[in-house]
């Protein structure tokens, strides 16, 4: 599956690969588009939109700011970012602001988070009838 991935990590020292993030696994081996494309009929529209901004994610096309430093004469180019929650870089400010409400709405305690999951064949059940999503949650 992430077979070229491997390939470069196996090839190159640890420490000098780019951190793996949600867009190389997506783009790695056109997982994103063999995925979408056997899967079509499940995607909702937004999670197509939400994984395609994040595929585009600080592209030139996206737009950018440039900066130039009058002192030094240092020029930096900043790209947009997608503000997708899915991204690895723009979905981090998305938590932490999510984390900032959600401390503000807790009480003053020590707090632990815990990930809860269901059985494998409950999934299709869940899928076909999202609003079981917030029944689940919500117990």
């Amino acid at each position: 599956m992430f077979s070229h991935m491997q390939e470069l990590i196996s090839q190159q020292d640890i420490k000098t690969v780019r951190p793996l993030s949600v867009r190389m696994i997506f783009e790695d081996n056109h997982n994103w588009n063999t995925f979408s494309l056997a899967n079509k009929d499940i995607l909702r529209d937004v999670e197509i939109k939400e994984v395609n901004k994040m595929m585009f994610c600080k592209d030139e096309n996206r737009g950018f700011f440039n900066y130039h430093c009058e002192d030094c004469g240092t020029d930096l180019t900043v790209y947009f970012g997608c503000n997708s929650r899915i991204c690895t870089n723009c979905g981090k400010n998305h938590t932490d602001k999510w984390a900032k409400s959600l401390e503000k709405a807790l009480f003053n305690v020590l707090h632990r988070h815990t990930v809860l999951t269901i059985r494998d064949v409950l999934w299709t059940i869940v899928r076909a009838n999202r609003f079981l999503h917030k029944v689940y949650r919500d117990n």
